[in-house]
């Protein structure tokens, strides 16, 4: 009987090829494989298991994610069930890698999304008071969040005056800066936290330069089409583009591209189910992250 046994677990390991691949190429398979699938592959094996919801294998994932960039729309109507994620490469906008996840919920919630940090994306339902060395009132209605280099960036009601406000994720200090003008457009512009107006086919930009000194620079374009009442200034990719997206009500789920060097203007379709909803939202940076969340009740 010990002789039958010894001898199917030695077929067994034979036919199983990946018992027999070592340890680091496994991992470098997985690194490979595209987000969505991790969670179904945690059933593979134990091993998989423990690898994939291990902290180290998510910052590899993540680290490697951040040379891959992404461009992610929220496309959503606040009264509908479903909601619709499109993403394509921040890199090539108009290539053909473009994804799409859609979410169904609750009719009745008022909702809105906050930006993609290291992969995760928070929605806001309500407005909330953050309490501290910063009092402040996180409105759903006026903010909408940047994060760049760990820190996150959104207004806020401080003692009655709107104000910008800074948490660090790794120390989880809150700072207030103040802000130049009252705009109510916050964007990321050359890879610094940035607030915009328009008007016609002026584009004007407060950047901030040195957010503890609170220094403030002001860049003014004339672009050569018109955006007011059109398109909404969304920021710059890596590569200088500006991104301009529809103010609202879009017939197919698109985004402008300019390039200032080349003065040329490209249309950008991000294909999914997401057509004819009112919401689109459009945020820059994002990774694909394989992290698994708890369930909350």
């Amino acid at each position: 009987m010990r002789r039958v046994r010894r001898k199917e677990s030695i077929e067994k390991r034979e036919t199983d090829l990946f018992s027999i691949l070592p340890l680091d190429l496994i991992v470098e398979i997985l690194l490979r494989t595209p987000a969505k699938s991790t969670a179904s592959l945690v059933l593979v094996s134990k091993q998989w298991l423990s690898i994939l919801r291990g902290k180290k294998f998510t910052n590899l994932y993540v680290a490697r994610s951040s040379t891959r960039k992404r461009l992610l729309s929220a496309v959503f109507d606040t009264y509908l069930k479903q909601i619709f994620l499109l993403s394509c490469s921040q890199e090539d906008p108009s290539s053909s890698d473009h994804r799409m996840v859609k979410i169904t919920d609750q009719p009745s919630h008022r909702y809105y999304f906050s930006a993609p940090v290291r992969g995760l994306i928070c929605r806001q339902i309500d407005s909330k008071v953050m309490m501290g060395k910063h009092p402040h009132l996180i409105s759903s209605y006026i903010t909408k969040q940047i994060c760049i280099n760990g820190v996150v960036y959104y207004y806020a009601w401080v003692t009655q005056e709107i104000s910008l406000i800074s948490f660090d994720l790794i120390s989880e200090e809150f700072n207030v800066i103040k802000l130049p003008e009252d705009i109510p457009v916050l964007v990321k512009y050359t890879g610094k936290v940035a607030l915009a107006s328009w008007s016609e086919n002026k584009l004007d930009v407060w950047v901030l330069e040195d957010a503890k000194k609170q220094e403030w620079s002001k860049v003014s374009i004339v672009l050569p089409f018109t955006i007011n009442l059109v398109f909404v200034f969304r920021g710059t990719l890596s590569t200088g583009e500006l991104i301009f997206s529809p103010f609202r009500f879009v017939r197919h789920c698109h985004f402008i591209s300019y390039d200032l060097k080349e003065n040329k203007a490209e249309k950008v379709v991000v294909k999914g189910n997401g057509d004819h909803f009112p919401k689109h939202e459009l945020y820059f940076d994002h990774v694909e992250s394989p992290m698994f969340l708890p369930n909350v009740s």
